[in-house]
């Protein structure tokens, strides 16, 4: 009995690992996109569009605790 609570425990441990490896590799990929839409220019659109962008792009850096320059 012992050791199937032991091995039970090992697999969720195992479990919790992965997940959180997982969870780990979206949230570095997530903020590689971000960092790409903060890298893309935006002085080649016109005033409402660049509007929008500038926003988004505060609400990134709001997001990942980055400054906005």
């Amino acid at each position: 009995m012992a050791e199937s609570k032991e091995k039970r425990e090992k697999l969720v441990a195992a479990k919790l690992k992965r997940e959180e490896t997982y969870v780990r590799h979206l949230t570095e990929n997530e903020k590689n996109s971000d960092s790409n839409v903060l890298l893309q220019l935006h002085n080649n659109l016109d005033e409402l569009f660049k509007s929008i962008v500038r926003q988004a792009k505060r609400e990134i850096c709001e997001k990942w605790g980055w400054e906005m320059r």
